[in-house]
């Protein structure tokens, strides 16, 4: 069986994944205290770390990760890389988290890396921070590959772009077939409507995000349509991207059961904490469909 360790966790949305297709997940880090509690009633198996900086890769192997057929993953920290921030890029706190991964790889040579970013990473410093990225893996011998995939098209009803970095040790040609495969295509293709189908006249589906932000708890926001979604802020209730409907040119709030659908959770995944807190790790966890595609490639 192959074994996996998930670093940057959040709530597991990577460790879901993997578990579904059969991988064992024997370690997960993360350090912020609300999702470790998630993590650590839905995975009770798991050796559970919050540090990244201070895993080891001796920890690793002695809980039983084993690297010559193993997968490390992380969705490392966007807010550097983010069109919506200061865009640090690798230099920055949260997203020069990067190089844990690195000195992780260097420790282990795992066979198998898999990473999640926002797609501005490609972007970020003039496309410096990706070639850094990239050139960090392969000059450690991983062939690399990587694709931005969207959510919408894996069953989920949220528009949702990822940059997808799929690196496997001493072997270019696995991670091309991973994600670029022609069948991907078949979940790519775009939803289309038949000429004259109408939704029900007092509604109108469209993709919307806030344009007033709520400033407290008690505040009120407001939305417009874009295909644009905001940074979460203290009091966001959602910046999942989401298809809406509207009825009367009012927009209800989600709820966090609704924001784990979005993002292909069962229901309840988060549930027993405040609902400020399930909107956030909503906010930023993976589309789990869109791993789980990956990790069924990557197994078969």
């Amino acid at each position: 069986m192959l074994t996996a360790v998930s670093l940057f966790a959040g709530v597991g949305g990577f460790d879901l994944a993997m578990q579904r297709c059969g991988i064992d997940v024997v370690a997960s880090v993360e350090i912020d205290k609300h999702a470790s509690k998630v993590l650590a009633a839905r995975f009770p198996n798991t050796h559970l770390f919050s540090d990244v900086s201070e895993v080891t890769g001796e920890q690793l192997r002695t809980i039983g990760f084993d690297p010559s057929d193993g997968i490390i993953t992380g969705g490392f920290p966007c807010q550097d890389l983010s069109i919506a921030g200061v865009r640090r890029g690798l230099a920055g706190d949260r997203s020069g988290l990067f190089w844990q991964i690195i000195r992780l790889a260097d420790e282990l040579l795992p066979k198998w890396l898999v990473l999640e970013n926002v797609p501005g990473l490609l972007s970020s410093n003039c496309g410096r921070d990706m070639g850094i990225v990239i050139g960090s893996l392969e000059q450690r011998g991983y062939g690399v590959c990587w694709r931005v995939l969207d959510a919408q098209h894996f069953g989920v009803a949220q528009r949702r772009r990822r940059l997808f970095i799929v690196c496997c040790l001493a072997d270019h040609r696995r991670p091309v077939e991973i994600l670029f495969e022609p069948e991907s295509g078949i979940r790519h293709s775009s939803p289309r409507r038949k000429t004259g189908q109408d939704p029900a006249s007092s509604f109108e589906t469209g993709t919307y995000r806030k344009a007033r932000r709520a400033q407290s708890v008690t505040d009120y926001e407001t939305w417009v349509s874009d295909s644009k979604t905001n940074t979460l802020n203290t009091f966001d209730t959602t910046d999942v991207r989401v298809t809406m409907v509207i009825l009367d040119f009012f927009a209800r709030r989600l709820t966090p059961i609704e924001c784990e659908r979005l993002q292909g959770f069962p229901d309840g995944w988060t549930a027993g904490q405040a609902d400020g807190q399930r909107y956030k790790q909503m906010g930023n966890a993976v589309a789990v469909p869109v791993v789980e595609w990956i990790m069924r490639r990557l197994v078969k």
